[in-house]
């Protein structure tokens, strides 16, 4: 499970539990065994099994990967006796197979995707999060419209259920998928409906209408999207009008999510604004950690950053919490192509001697790059004609 383009050798000799849940003749049943060498062996009974899961309850911390028919087996009659652990269980090792070559990257993505739909808002968050990974790192930007459309087509459905407003005795996962399904169709999956509404929602919260803010305008937990879809919306004067609020705006959660949604853009000229946010005065230097996390999301952001740290490094250093570089390089993980780790390298480089403590971040970042351009390379032709394909097919019902 080593994924294409990192360096690690793997072949170590590990000593891993491993069980398993199976369904036998109507019957659930569950067996584990210690895996000690290459391969080994756990008996399921005299019964053919209707489905397994290689990874009982999620509790365990191996990789797994299942047969073509095996899996087809898992997801047309197992699924819905899995549990929460088991589903996430599924979407990740399924993501890690397609990482390593384990299994052919469009099967593993028709398995991911089709969580999309699961009544289990936990399962059904995991494919949102990997389409919007996707979209900004790996799918180039003429294949990106076949991405947002595929969104729109797997998570219209989830809005339209969901909604913007909170139910009566809803759960805390049931809120957390319209967050991820609002800010998937508003920011990445190119909802027009969906992001006019939620910038209008951001303009009323902090008054960027010209009446007075509303703080009931849009729940707290889609504030950031609502903000970052009005600046969106707005261009240069929106940020410009976000950014004076600073100065009048005291709540620190809310500040929070200002922060957050001037450093989500994807324009290359206002993405540069938020990362030289820093060497003013409106935001505060215990903030920067979520105008900088937030800015290492996207493209835009990744290079703007990376051009504040050719500019000025030590005064960003100076300015970041504990005045430490540590974590700096981490900023810039994200990226996806092998001239982008380049360019993050010969700016941090040279910067070693004199703080070695950037040193395992940037291996780290510099791997995590390398990783994800080797994919994308890899797999760039069947995933576009992939993605073409399923942003085509007939919507789920």
């Amino acid at each position: 499970y080593v994924p294409h383009g990192s360096d690690a050798t793997g072949g170590e000799a590990w000593r891993v539990p491993v069980c398993a849940r199976w369904e036998a003749a109507g019957t659930s049943r569950e067996a584990c065994a210690l895996l000690e060498g290459p391969e080994g062996a756990l008996d399921l009974g005299p019964t053919c099994p209707a489905w397994v899961m290689p990874h009982a309850g999620g509790a365990s911390y191996h990789r797994w990967t299942l047969a073509p028919p095996d899996l087809a087996r898992l997801r047309s009659a197992g699924l819905a006796h899995l549990s929460t652990l088991e589903k996430i269980s599924l979407v990740r090792n399924l993501r890690a197979a397609q990482q390593s070559g384990a299994m052919p990257w469009v099967d593993a993505m028709e398995a991911i995707t089709a969580l999309a739909s699961d009544p289990d808002p936990d399962a059904a968050l995991e494919p949102a999060a990997i389409l919007a990974r996707l979209h900004d790192r790996f799918v180039p930007q003429a294949a990106r419209p076949a991405v947002t459309a595929l969104a729109r087509r797997l998570y219209g459905p989830v809005f339209a259920r969901l909604g913007w407003e909170k139910k009566p005795g809803e759960t805390l996962a049931t809120r957390r998928l319209r967050e991820a399904t609002i800010e998937l169709l508003a920011l990445t999956g190119g909802d027009g409906a969906v992001r006019t509404e939620a910038a209008r929602r951001g303009r009323a919260l902090v008054g960027l209408d010209g009446k007075p803010p509303r703080p009931d305008a849009v729940d707290p937990g889609l504030a950031q999207v609502a903000l970052a879809a009005a600046v969106r919306e707005g261009g240069a004067s929106a940020f410009d009008a976000l950014v004076s609020k600073l100065g009048t705006v005291e709540d620190p959660a809310l500040r929070e999510k200002i922060v957050a949604a001037l450093g989500l853009q994807i324009d290359r000229e206002l993405a540069a604004r938020a990362a030289r946010l820093w060497q003013g005065r409106e935001v505060k230097p215990h903030e920067y950690r979520h105008l900088f996390g937030e800015l290492s999301t996207l493209a835009a952001g990744r290079e703007a950053m990376l051009a504040e740290v050719e500019r000025d490094l030590e005064g960003l250093g100076r300015a970041l919490p504990g005045g430490s570089l540590a974590f700096l390089p981490a900023l810039f993980a994200g990226g996806c192509e092998v001239a982008f780790a380049d360019a993050v390298r010969a700016a941090l480089e040279p910067h070693l001697p004199a703080h070695p403590e950037m040193r395992r971040m940037l291996a780290q970042a510099l791997e995590q790059i390398r990783i994800c351009a080797a994919e994308r390379e890899e797999h760039r032709f069947e995933a576009g004609v992939w993605f073409a394909r399923a942003a085509r097919a007939p919507r789920a019902r």
